[in-house]
Protein backbone atom coordinates (compact mmCIF):
# COMPACT_ATOMS: atom_id res chain seq x y z
CA UNK A 1 0.00 0.00 0.00
CA UNK A 2 1.25 3.89 -0.76
CA UNK A 3 0.97 6.58 1.23
CA UNK A 4 0.19 9.83 0.19
CA UNK A 5 3.23 11.10 2.53
CA UNK A 6 5.13 9.36 0.59
CA UNK A 7 7.58 5.79 1.32
CA UNK A 8 5.97 2.00 1.79
CA UNK A 9 3.41 1.76 4.62
CA UNK A 10 4.82 -1.40 6.55
CA UNK A 11 5.72 -2.72 9.51
CA UNK A 12 9.36 -3.06 8.79
CA UNK A 13 10.81 0.19 6.75
CA UNK A 14 13.03 -0.84 3.17
CA UNK A 15 16.29 0.87 2.08
CA UNK A 16 17.31 0.40 -1.26
CA UNK A 17 20.59 1.05 -2.59
CA UNK A 18 21.52 1.98 -5.96
CA UNK A 19 25.19 1.46 -7.55
CA UNK A 20 26.10 0.22 -10.79
CA UNK A 21 28.93 -1.47 -9.38
CA UNK A 22 27.47 -5.34 -8.09
CA UNK A 23 30.16 -5.40 -5.90
CA UNK A 24 29.53 -1.99 -4.26
CA UNK A 25 25.78 -3.12 -4.12
CA UNK A 26 26.41 -6.04 -2.63
CA UNK A 27 29.10 -4.68 0.08
CA UNK A 28 26.52 -1.73 1.06
CA UNK A 29 23.70 -3.95 1.21
CA UNK A 30 25.30 -6.48 3.28
CA UNK A 31 26.76 -3.98 5.88
CA UNK A 32 22.93 -1.79 6.15
CA UNK A 33 21.18 -4.93 6.79
CA UNK A 34 23.80 -5.97 9.46
CA UNK A 35 23.98 -2.22 11.16
CA UNK A 36 20.49 -1.50 10.82
CA UNK A 37 17.63 -2.91 13.26
CA UNK A 38 14.64 -3.86 11.76
CA UNK A 39 15.07 -2.38 8.19
CA UNK A 40 14.74 -4.97 4.98
CA UNK A 41 17.82 -3.58 2.59
CA UNK A 42 18.38 -4.98 -1.00
CA UNK A 43 19.87 -3.66 -3.75
CA UNK A 44 20.10 -2.59 -8.06
CA UNK A 45 22.26 -1.77 -10.81
CA UNK A 46 20.03 -0.05 -12.53
CA UNK A 47 18.44 3.26 -11.76
CA UNK A 48 15.23 2.66 -12.94
CA UNK A 49 14.74 -0.07 -10.86
CA UNK A 50 14.40 2.77 -7.86
CA UNK A 51 11.93 4.82 -10.03
CA UNK A 52 9.49 2.25 -10.05
CA UNK A 53 9.97 1.61 -6.54
CA UNK A 54 9.52 5.31 -5.93
CA UNK A 55 6.19 5.04 -7.76
CA UNK A 56 4.70 2.07 -6.36
CA UNK A 57 5.86 2.90 -2.44
CA UNK A 58 8.14 0.13 -1.73
CA UNK A 59 10.94 1.90 -0.85
CA UNK A 60 10.99 3.52 2.67
CA UNK A 61 14.61 5.33 1.72
CA UNK A 62 17.19 5.60 -1.37
CA UNK A 63 20.81 5.20 -0.89
CA UNK A 64 22.17 6.20 -4.64
CA UNK A 65 25.86 6.84 -5.80
CA UNK A 66 26.77 9.48 -8.02
CA UNK A 67 28.39 8.50 -10.91
CA UNK A 68 26.66 5.85 -12.78
CA UNK A 69 26.81 5.56 -16.98
CA UNK A 70 23.01 5.82 -17.32
CA UNK A 71 21.72 8.35 -15.10
CA UNK A 72 23.96 9.71 -12.29
CA UNK A 73 22.78 10.53 -8.82
CA UNK A 74 21.78 13.77 -8.84
CA UNK A 75 19.85 13.13 -12.14
CA UNK A 76 17.92 10.13 -9.83
CA UNK A 77 17.46 12.00 -6.41
CA UNK A 78 15.66 15.03 -8.99
CA UNK A 79 13.65 11.89 -10.45
CA UNK A 80 12.25 10.93 -7.42
CA UNK A 81 11.61 14.05 -5.98
CA UNK A 82 8.99 14.75 -8.96
CA UNK A 83 7.77 11.89 -7.54
CA UNK A 84 7.78 11.93 -3.96
CA UNK A 85 9.10 15.17 -2.38
CA UNK A 86 9.52 13.64 1.08
CA UNK A 87 11.25 9.95 0.88
CA UNK A 88 14.54 10.35 1.86
CA UNK A 89 17.13 10.41 -0.60
CA UNK A 90 20.78 9.80 0.91
CA UNK A 91 23.96 10.29 -1.74
CA UNK A 92 26.77 8.22 -1.31
CA UNK A 93 29.29 9.84 -3.12
CA UNK A 94 33.30 9.52 -3.76
CA UNK A 95 35.79 12.27 -2.44
CA UNK A 96 36.05 15.61 -3.82
CA UNK A 97 32.32 15.94 -4.20
CA UNK A 98 31.60 18.82 -2.84
CA UNK A 99 30.38 20.82 -5.17
CA UNK A 100 28.06 17.65 -6.22
CA UNK A 101 27.01 17.70 -2.29
CA UNK A 102 25.70 21.37 -2.84
CA UNK A 103 23.97 20.81 -6.04
CA UNK A 104 22.49 18.05 -4.08
CA UNK A 105 21.22 19.68 -1.08
CA UNK A 106 19.86 22.42 -3.56
CA UNK A 107 17.80 19.67 -5.02
CA UNK A 108 16.57 18.09 -1.95
CA UNK A 109 18.71 15.78 -0.98
CA UNK A 110 18.00 14.23 2.84
CA UNK A 111 21.87 13.64 3.45
CA UNK A 112 25.07 13.21 1.68
CA UNK A 113 28.11 10.60 2.73
CA UNK A 114 31.64 10.49 1.30
CA UNK A 115 33.12 7.51 0.42
CA UNK A 116 36.60 6.64 2.18
CA UNK A 117 37.44 3.84 4.67
CA UNK A 118 35.58 1.61 7.05
CA UNK A 119 33.92 4.58 8.77
CA UNK A 120 32.05 5.87 6.12
CA UNK A 121 29.92 2.77 5.96
CA UNK A 122 29.03 3.65 9.61
CA UNK A 123 28.50 7.28 9.29
CA UNK A 124 26.42 6.15 5.99
CA UNK A 125 24.08 3.31 8.47
CA UNK A 126 23.79 6.34 10.99
CA UNK A 127 22.33 8.73 8.16
CA UNK A 128 19.84 6.33 6.79
CA UNK A 129 18.59 5.40 10.18
CA UNK A 130 17.71 8.79 11.06
CA UNK A 131 16.25 10.05 8.02
CA UNK A 132 13.98 6.59 8.34
CA UNK A 133 13.77 8.17 12.47
CA UNK A 134 12.78 11.43 10.91
CA UNK A 135 10.46 10.04 8.19
CA UNK A 136 8.76 8.15 10.54
CA UNK A 137 7.97 11.42 12.79
CA UNK A 138 7.09 12.79 9.80
CA UNK A 139 4.18 10.43 9.39
CA UNK A 140 3.38 10.33 12.99
CA UNK A 141 2.91 14.48 13.29
CA UNK A 142 0.91 13.86 9.65
CA UNK A 143 -1.42 11.43 10.82
CA UNK A 144 -1.46 13.22 14.67
CA UNK A 145 -2.86 16.35 12.72
CA UNK A 146 -5.61 14.54 10.61
CA UNK A 147 -6.78 12.78 13.00
CA UNK A 148 -7.56 16.10 15.44
CA UNK A 149 -8.82 17.67 12.44
CA UNK A 150 -11.40 14.63 12.21
CA UNK A 151 -14.34 15.15 14.30
CA UNK A 152 -15.57 12.02 15.76
CA UNK A 153 -15.72 10.22 19.05
CA UNK A 154 -12.11 9.26 19.77
CA UNK A 155 -11.18 12.80 19.27
CA UNK A 156 -11.23 13.65 22.96
CA UNK A 157 -9.24 10.50 23.70
CA UNK A 158 -6.83 11.73 21.16
CA UNK A 159 -6.18 15.11 22.56
CA UNK A 160 -5.52 13.30 25.87
CA UNK A 161 -3.31 10.58 24.66
CA UNK A 162 -0.98 12.50 22.16
CA UNK A 163 2.70 12.99 22.87
CA UNK A 164 2.82 16.56 21.82
CA UNK A 165 1.55 19.39 23.58
CA UNK A 166 -1.72 20.84 22.56
CA UNK A 167 -4.67 23.28 23.67
CA UNK A 168 -8.31 23.92 22.56
CA UNK A 169 -8.93 27.79 22.19
CA UNK A 170 -11.53 29.89 21.09
CA UNK A 171 -10.64 32.42 17.60
CA UNK A 172 -13.41 33.85 17.62
CA UNK A 173 -12.54 35.75 21.02
CA UNK A 174 -9.80 38.78 19.84
CA UNK A 175 -7.93 37.47 23.19
CA UNK A 176 -7.72 33.56 21.57
CA UNK A 177 -8.87 32.44 24.86
CA UNK A 178 -7.27 28.53 26.62
CA UNK A 179 -10.43 26.35 26.54
CA UNK A 180 -8.38 22.89 27.13
CA UNK A 181 -4.97 21.80 27.24
CA UNK A 182 -3.58 18.15 27.42
CA UNK A 183 -1.47 16.33 29.72
CA UNK A 184 1.57 16.95 27.61
CA UNK A 185 1.32 20.66 27.17
CA UNK A 186 0.99 20.77 31.09
CA UNK A 187 4.36 19.18 31.75
CA UNK A 188 6.21 20.76 28.54
CA UNK A 189 5.21 23.91 29.54
CA UNK A 190 4.91 23.60 33.43
CA UNK A 191 1.47 25.53 33.20
CA UNK A 192 -1.10 24.57 35.76
CA UNK A 193 -4.17 23.48 33.69
CA UNK A 194 -6.50 25.48 36.40
CA UNK A 195 -5.19 28.60 35.88
CA UNK A 196 -4.86 28.04 32.38
CA UNK A 197 -8.04 27.58 31.00
CA UNK A 198 -9.82 30.70 30.33
CA UNK A 199 -6.54 32.67 29.92
CA UNK A 200 -5.20 34.63 26.67
CA UNK A 201 -2.74 31.87 24.80
CA UNK A 202 -0.53 34.30 24.40
CA UNK A 203 -0.34 34.57 28.54
CA UNK A 204 0.00 31.10 28.66
CA UNK A 205 2.67 30.50 25.68
CA UNK A 206 5.38 33.01 25.47
CA UNK A 207 6.80 33.59 22.16
CA UNK A 208 10.43 34.97 21.30
CA UNK A 209 10.56 37.39 18.34
CA UNK A 210 8.14 38.92 15.92
CA UNK A 211 5.72 35.42 16.16
CA UNK A 212 2.13 35.69 16.90
CA UNK A 213 0.04 32.66 17.96
CA UNK A 214 -3.14 34.88 17.90
CA UNK A 215 -2.37 35.46 14.58
CA UNK A 216 -1.60 31.44 13.14
CA UNK A 217 -4.84 30.53 15.37
CA UNK A 218 -7.29 33.09 13.71
CA UNK A 219 -6.55 31.47 9.93
CA UNK A 220 -9.74 29.99 9.70
CA UNK A 221 -8.26 26.75 7.74
CA UNK A 222 -5.34 24.78 8.91
CA UNK A 223 -1.73 26.13 9.56
CA UNK A 224 1.78 25.34 10.05
CA UNK A 225 4.63 28.15 11.63
CA UNK A 226 7.65 27.34 13.10
CA UNK A 227 8.35 29.56 16.22
CA UNK A 228 10.01 29.75 19.15
CA UNK A 229 8.59 29.51 22.40
CA UNK A 230 9.48 29.51 26.13
CA UNK A 231 9.75 26.68 27.57
CA UNK A 232 10.96 26.03 31.56
CA UNK A 233 14.17 24.41 29.81
CA UNK A 234 14.48 27.27 27.84
CA UNK A 235 13.50 28.87 24.50
CA UNK A 236 13.02 26.07 21.86
CA UNK A 237 11.87 25.76 18.43
CA UNK A 238 8.19 23.97 17.80
CA UNK A 239 6.73 23.09 14.86
CA UNK A 240 2.55 24.86 15.86
CA UNK A 241 0.00 23.04 14.09
CA UNK A 242 -3.36 24.93 14.31
CA UNK A 243 -6.62 22.53 13.04
CA UNK A 244 -9.88 24.04 12.67
CA UNK A 245 -12.50 21.38 14.08
CA UNK A 246 -15.30 23.10 11.68
CA UNK A 247 -17.21 23.58 15.08
CA UNK A 248 -17.61 27.19 15.88
CA UNK A 249 -14.54 28.87 15.88
CA UNK A 250 -13.10 26.12 18.20
CA UNK A 251 -9.03 25.95 17.35
CA UNK A 252 -6.98 22.69 18.47
CA UNK A 253 -3.11 24.00 18.71
CA UNK A 254 -0.55 21.12 18.47
CA UNK A 255 2.87 21.94 19.76
CA UNK A 256 5.84 19.85 18.20
CA UNK A 257 9.22 20.20 19.45
CA UNK A 258 11.30 20.18 16.21
CA UNK A 259 14.75 22.15 18.60
CA UNK A 260 16.95 19.58 17.87
CA UNK A 261 15.83 18.80 14.20
CA UNK A 262 16.37 22.15 13.58
CA UNK A 263 19.81 22.30 15.38
CA UNK A 264 21.08 19.30 13.30
CA UNK A 265 19.49 20.90 9.95
CA UNK A 266 21.92 23.79 10.54
CA UNK A 267 24.77 22.54 12.00
CA UNK A 268 24.79 20.31 8.90
CA UNK A 269 24.97 23.27 6.78
CA UNK A 270 27.35 24.96 8.94
CA UNK A 271 29.32 21.41 8.34
CA UNK A 272 28.90 21.86 4.71
CA UNK A 273 30.69 25.23 4.34
CA UNK A 274 33.25 23.29 7.03
CA UNK A 275 34.17 21.20 4.11
CA UNK A 276 34.43 23.53 1.55
CA UNK A 277 37.15 25.23 3.33
CA UNK A 278 38.55 22.24 4.30
CA UNK A 279 39.12 20.86 1.15
CA UNK A 280 39.90 24.57 -0.56
CA UNK A 281 42.80 24.44 2.63
CA UNK A 282 46.35 23.59 1.12
CA UNK A 283 48.45 22.88 3.77
CA UNK A 284 48.10 20.71 7.57
CA UNK A 285 47.97 23.39 9.72
CA UNK A 286 44.96 25.65 7.67
CA UNK A 287 42.79 22.34 7.44
CA UNK A 288 43.99 22.04 11.61
CA UNK A 289 42.39 25.44 12.05
CA UNK A 290 39.20 25.06 9.73
CA UNK A 291 38.80 21.71 12.04
CA UNK A 292 38.75 23.45 15.28
CA UNK A 293 37.04 26.36 14.25
CA UNK A 294 34.32 23.91 12.85
CA UNK A 295 34.18 21.89 16.39
CA UNK A 296 33.78 25.44 18.36
CA UNK A 297 30.92 26.66 16.33
CA UNK A 298 28.83 23.65 15.57
CA UNK A 299 29.65 21.23 18.22
CA UNK A 300 30.22 24.19 20.99
CA UNK A 301 32.90 22.63 22.54
CA UNK A 302 35.26 25.80 23.01
CA UNK A 303 38.46 24.60 24.03
CA UNK A 304 39.71 22.49 21.67
CA UNK A 305 43.37 20.70 19.95
CA UNK A 306 44.86 17.85 17.18
CA UNK A 307 47.24 15.50 17.76
CA UNK A 308 48.88 14.12 15.05
CA UNK A 309 50.52 10.67 15.17
CA UNK A 310 54.28 9.90 14.14
CA UNK A 311 54.49 6.38 13.20
CA UNK A 312 58.13 6.28 13.48
CA UNK A 313 58.28 7.13 17.21
CA UNK A 314 54.81 5.54 17.84
CA UNK A 315 53.65 8.74 19.66
CA UNK A 316 50.20 11.36 19.90
CA UNK A 317 52.21 15.04 18.96
CA UNK A 318 50.64 18.29 19.76
CA UNK A 319 49.27 19.85 16.90
CA UNK A 320 47.08 23.30 16.47
CA UNK A 321 44.30 24.20 19.18
CA UNK A 322 41.67 26.94 19.32
CA UNK A 323 42.63 30.44 20.90
CA UNK A 324 40.45 30.06 23.99
CA UNK A 325 42.24 26.50 24.61
CA UNK A 326 45.81 28.23 24.54
CA UNK A 327 44.48 31.51 26.15
CA UNK A 328 43.29 28.87 29.31
CA UNK A 329 45.80 26.58 29.85
CA UNK A 330 48.68 28.76 29.14
CA UNK A 331 51.55 26.28 29.13
CA UNK A 332 53.01 23.60 26.71
CA UNK A 333 51.06 20.58 25.70
CA UNK A 334 53.04 17.17 26.42
CA UNK A 335 53.51 14.53 23.60
CA UNK A 336 51.36 11.00 24.57
CA UNK A 337 53.57 8.02 24.79
CA UNK A 338 52.37 4.63 24.88
CA UNK A 339 52.35 4.21 28.42
CA UNK A 340 51.86 7.69 29.38
CA UNK A 341 49.15 7.22 31.85
CA UNK A 342 47.33 10.54 31.03
CA UNK A 343 46.99 9.17 27.55
CA UNK A 344 44.97 6.47 27.73
CA UNK A 345 41.67 7.81 26.68
CA UNK A 346 43.58 9.76 23.45
CA UNK A 347 45.25 5.92 22.72
CA UNK A 348 41.96 3.75 23.16
CA UNK A 349 40.42 6.21 20.62
CA UNK A 350 43.23 6.40 17.78
CA UNK A 351 43.75 2.39 18.25
CA UNK A 352 39.58 1.67 18.09
CA UNK A 353 38.50 4.12 15.53
CA UNK A 354 36.03 5.23 17.94
CA UNK A 355 35.35 8.15 19.67
CA UNK A 356 36.03 8.49 23.61
CA UNK A 357 33.98 10.81 25.76
CA UNK A 358 35.66 11.79 29.20
CA UNK A 359 33.60 13.13 32.17
CA UNK A 360 34.82 11.20 34.80
CA UNK A 361 36.54 14.40 37.63
CA UNK A 362 39.06 11.60 38.63
CA UNK A 363 40.34 11.42 35.15
CA UNK A 364 39.89 15.37 34.37
CA UNK A 365 41.61 16.54 37.23
CA UNK A 366 44.54 17.60 35.56
CA UNK A 367 42.37 19.53 32.89
CA UNK A 368 40.21 21.97 34.60
CA UNK A 369 37.21 20.88 32.41
CA UNK A 370 34.02 19.11 32.59
CA UNK A 371 34.71 16.83 29.66
CA UNK A 372 37.26 15.98 27.24
CA UNK A 373 36.25 14.28 23.44
CA UNK A 374 38.68 12.44 21.94
CA UNK A 375 37.26 12.00 17.72
CA UNK A 376 40.13 9.89 16.17
CA UNK A 377 40.69 11.41 12.61
CA UNK A 378 41.33 7.95 10.12
CA UNK A 379 45.12 7.22 10.37
CA UNK A 380 46.19 10.96 10.79
CA UNK A 381 45.62 12.02 14.68
CA UNK A 382 43.02 12.58 16.74
CA UNK A 383 40.77 15.80 17.46
CA UNK A 384 40.52 16.90 21.33
CA UNK A 385 37.51 18.71 22.23
CA UNK A 386 37.20 19.99 25.57
CA UNK A 387 34.47 22.29 27.64
CA UNK A 388 34.88 23.39 31.36
CA UNK A 389 31.00 23.60 32.18
CA UNK A 390 28.74 20.70 30.56
CA UNK A 391 29.72 17.13 30.40
CA UNK A 392 29.66 15.17 28.11
CA UNK A 393 28.76 14.79 24.51
CA UNK A 394 24.65 13.93 23.14
CA UNK A 395 24.50 11.67 20.51
CA UNK A 396 23.58 14.45 17.73
CA UNK A 397 26.24 15.91 18.76
CA UNK A 398 28.59 12.82 18.17
CA UNK A 399 27.12 12.35 15.13
CA UNK A 400 28.23 15.68 13.96
CA UNK A 401 31.68 14.88 15.27
CA UNK A 402 32.16 12.32 13.38
CA UNK A 403 30.98 13.97 9.90
CA UNK A 404 33.83 16.79 11.29
CA UNK A 405 36.25 14.06 11.59
CA UNK A 406 35.66 11.89 8.41
CA UNK A 407 35.65 15.17 6.17
CA UNK A 408 39.21 16.40 7.94
CA UNK A 409 40.31 12.73 6.81
CA UNK A 410 39.63 13.32 3.50
CA UNK A 411 40.71 16.66 3.46
CA UNK A 412 44.25 15.65 4.53
CA UNK A 413 44.42 12.31 2.62
CA UNK A 414 44.40 15.12 -0.27
CA UNK A 415 47.79 16.51 0.57
CA UNK A 416 51.37 15.32 1.19
CA UNK A 417 51.53 15.55 5.20
CA UNK A 418 55.80 15.32 4.86
CA UNK A 419 55.53 18.82 2.53
CA UNK A 420 53.26 20.17 4.76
Amino acid sequence: MYSPLGGAVASTPSVLVVDDDRAMTDLLTDRLGRDLDAVTVSGTTDPADAIQAIERGTASCLVSDYDMPEIDGLSLLRQVREIDDRVPFVLFTGRGSEEIASEAISAGVTDYVQKGGAESFTVLANSVERALDRRRAEREREAARRSLAAKDATLESLFESMPSPAVVVDAADPAVPVGQVNPAFTRRFDVDPARAIGEPIASVVGVVGDGSLERVVADATTSREELTCRTPAGDREFLVTVVATGDDDERYVVFTDIDEQKRVQRALADLHEATRELMAADGVREIEEVALSAAADVLGFPHNGTRRYDGDADELVPGGTTAAAADRYDRERSTYGREDPDAAHAWRAFDEGEPVTVSREADLKREGVASKVYLPVDEWGLLTLSDPQREGITETEEYLGRVLATNTAAALSGLDTDAS
